[in-house]
């Protein structure tokens, strides 16, 4: 693979020049991992009007915040765009019209960089899917906060990425996106052969996972390695490590938030108890209230109920249930797909 073919350029995406995004994401002991992953985030900005980077960094033993402070300072005036106009393989500078170039030639994205060090937030003895809850619920509001903050309505995009995913196909998937039909694309995982990044984020329409092989469940759950052939495939759920959603207002209005599955199921199994025992219905959280329709109810218990099963056969809870699901279900329940 030749190295502009990994390059991400104006003239590749120019429908974007008149778009915003926020990208949001979360790092810890990634100093090896986040280089590469930050500079493709370098040429993704190139393509768009404004774009805002959000991110967490959570008391890392390694050289990681010392990276995420150097690069916060870097490129502030967009001049490296200058590197990523037009791409050297594609004949898109001769074959643009006049207006055109003059579009790339000027554009010049406005950058917003924020790096917030969360360790004044006390996770310890915390699940790591619940701590990954608790960071991803601050970010969606602190979206919410820069946006107000810019005086915007809203962002086009919102990008989430977890910055240790290292190299991904940017061009690829900025074609993607603007072919999409979905409000909600995801990465397919796949860093190794038959080795998916946020196996059980990938929940297909049918109910079962994209990919269930994983060395502590292969004896619990049906191994299954579906690999998707059609550019789009629809899910339930899905993450792989980056996710893009169209519109944050709509994201943010949706009152979804991350939530920890196992719990949902107790507090609906309780409300079910009071209600026999009462007759009356217990009083349900409004931004809550897709968990009561049985359509996106029901699989979520079922799966959370597998979960438990494998737990209790290896003796110990090694791990909860993907925060993503409840996520991506309750946005179901909104208006996007995946």
């Amino acid at each position: 693979v030749m190295e502009q073919d990994c390059h991400l350029f104006i003239s590749d995406s120019p429908q974007f020049m008149d778009k915003t995004m926020v990208v949001i994401g979360m790092v810890r002991d990634s100093e090896k991992d986040i280089i590469a992953t930050l500079q493709q985030l370098d040429e993704v900005s190139c393509i768009f009007k404004k774009i805002v980077f959000i991110f967490y960094e959570s008391n890392s033993k390694d050289n990681t915040p010392y990276v995420l402070e150097d690069w916060n300072e870097m490129y502030l005036d967009g001049k490296h765009c200058d590197h990523f106009r037009y791409n050297p393989l594609s004949n898109a500078s001769i074959t643009m019209s006049k207006d055109e170039k003059a579009l790339i030639d000027s554009h010049r994205p406005i950058l917003v960089k924020k790096i917030v060090f969360h360790d004044f937030v006390d996770v310890r003895g915390k699940n790591r899917i619940v701590r990954f809850i608790i960071f991803r619920n601050m970010l969606l509001e602190k979206i919410r906060s820069v946006t107000s903050e810019l005086g915007m309505t809203g962002f086009d995009y919102v990008m989430m990425i977890d910055l240790d995913i290292r190299e991904f196909d940017a061009k690829s998937l900025f074609r993607d996106l603007s072919d999409s039909p979905y409000s909600i694309i995801c990465s397919n995982g796949l860093f190794k052969l038959e080795i998916m990044r946020d196996t059980f984020a990938s929940i297909m329409t049918n109910g079962t996972w994209l990919y269930t092989y994983h060395s502590l469940y292969d004896h619990h759950f049906k191994d299954l390695l579906y690999w998707p052939y059609d550019r789009y495939q629809p899910m339930n759920s899905c993450f792989g490590g980056l996710a893009i959603y169209k519109d944050t207002k709509a994201l943010l209005d949706s009152k979804c938030e991350y939530e920890i599955l196992e719990d949902l199921k107790s507090e609906w199994e309780y409300a079910e108890v009071y209600k026999n025992k009462t007759g009356k219905e217990r009083a349900w959280p409004s931004q809550r209230s897709w968990f009561l329709e049985s359509k996106y109810r029901e699989p979520l218990i079922e799966l959370v109920t597998m979960f438990y099963n494998a737990n209790l056969k290896v003796g110990k809870e090694r791990r909860k249930i993907c925060e993503h699901l409840a996520y991506h279900y309750c946005l179901r329940a909104n208006g996007y797909d995946l």
